[in-house]
This record gives structure tokens, sequence and C-alpha cells, in this order.
């Protein structure tokens, strides 16, 4: 596990601000979920933890490293990215064998994997025939497997229908205490984050450097019951607000 740091980080696509003055640390094993209006810069901040941008202040650190380039970090981006002619072993195995890991190996660590990420009897088939829960199931085997303590997870669920997304909620968290990766996951669903975060990280418009940490003080496991407790919809209901406040000062 690896803790990460974000210390008065600023970030620019030109001379468009989006990101200022960002200072945020993420626990070893945390799951963190990251809220915001479209455009605020929740892709970009996996960007930049991922080495694929360089901030133009502050600095990120990964494990007490100082973050140059890509290699330290596991992202799965909003779409599956299954490649069609390649089955879900081959799928499965990809990024292992990118990373110089022999073919009969990368298809061994995928093969032990399958029955604990739902997949079991599913190997030889292609991602055509697979539903697209499944398919985020392949994609999500794919980012475990490359060893990485941290996991940057961008909007996994964002275009799967309700149950199947509810599903796959549930799923992610089973996962996670099995494995306690650092997890930063961006979603536009405040009812997510609140399901499978520890913290909620919300951000404000593109470029007005509003942050706000909130803790999710409610009890694992967390599944379809947590929607119906008080205490999940009063902190719905806060987050919400402050999200739809345009202008002054978050609670803290």
């Amino acid at each position: 596990m690896a803790a990460i740091q974000f210390a008065n980080v600023s970030f620019r696509w030109g001379a468009e601000p989006i990101l200022a003055d960002l200072t945020l640390t993420v626990e070893p094993g945390e799951f963190l979920a990251v809220v915001g209006p479209s455009g605020c810069g929740k892709s970009t901040l996996l960007q930049l933890l991922a080495g694929l941008v360089d901030p133009q202040a502050g600095r990120i650190r990964v494990g007490g490293r100082a973050v140059e380039g890509p290699g330290h970090v596991a992202l799965m981006p909003q779409r599956d990215a299954l490649l069609p002619w390649r089955t879900v072993r081959e799928n499965g195995a990809l990024l292992l064998e990118l990373q110089g890991v022999p073919r009969r190996e990368a298809l061994w660590r995928v093969d032990q994997s399958l029955e604990r990420l739902g997949l079991e009897g599913w190997g030889d088939a292609y991602p055509g025939a697979l539903s697209g829960g499944m398919r985020q199931r392949v994609a999500f085997l794919r980012t475990i497997l490359t060893g990485q303590s941290v996991l940057l997870l961008d909007e996994p669920f964002g275009a799967l229908d309700a149950l199947t997304r509810l599903q796959l909620q549930e799923w992610l968290v089973q996962l996670w205490e099995q494995e306690r990766q650092t997890v930063l996951f961006i979603t536009h669903d405040v009812e997510e984050a609140l399901l499978l975060a520890d913290r909620v990280l919300l951000m404000g418009a593109r470029g007005t450097g509003r942050y706000r940490l909130q803790s999710v003080p409610l009890a694992r496991p967390r599944g379809r019951a947590t929607l119906a407790d008080p205490a999940f919809g009063r902190l719905k209901a806060e987050l919400l607000a402050d999200l739809l406040q345009p202008e002054g000062a978050w609670r803290s």
C-alpha cells in the first residue's frame, strides 16, 4: 500500500486554469471518491497522479517518491478499452505482456483470478459476447494484475444500467476489502461516492480552488440496505447542497 500526497498542485490547459492550489493526502489503503461538476478537473487529477501530464506548480508523491512519468500506478479509464480480437484471458493478460511478462505466465496469472472476479467459465469468450458489467470486470482484472498498490478508477460504472451498477459497486467493495489497495475513484454520483468511499473529495467548478474533504462515518460493509439509512440520506443531502452552491465557502 502507498500514500498519495498532493502539495499545492496547480494545473492549466493553455491559459485556462483547471486545478488551483490543491493539497491532499490519501492514506495507504484508503478508498477516496472524487465528486464534482463536469470539467472541474477530476480526470485531470488522475492524469497528474498517473504521470501523464505535469503540474505547473506544486508536487505529487506516491509512496514518498515524486511522480516523474507513468508506471507507478494502475489507471483504469472510463471505457473498458477491451480489444475485440482478444479473448477475456488475452485481454486480462495484455498489460502484463506489455510489462514484459512472458505470455504463458501472464495467461496463467489471469487464470488464477477469473473465479475471484466472477469470470469463471468466460476465459475463452470474446468481448462481443459479454455484458457491460462483465466487460468492466475484465477491465478491472487487467488493471489489478499490474500489481500496483494504487488504483485510479475514472467513472468505471458511468455507462452501466442502475441494477448492474449497484451489483458492481458491491462487488468492488468486496474486492477492495480483500486487496486493500489505495483507490482514487472518480464519479459524478454522490450516492455512489458515499456507498464506496472512506472519504469524499468535493471539487468546485474548474479553476476555483474550492475543495472539501468529507469523511463517511457509515459502517462497513455497505450495500443496497445502506441506501435506506437516514444517516446516508442526510450526508447525501449535505454534499449535494454544497455542490449546487454556486459560490461562497463550503462547510468544513
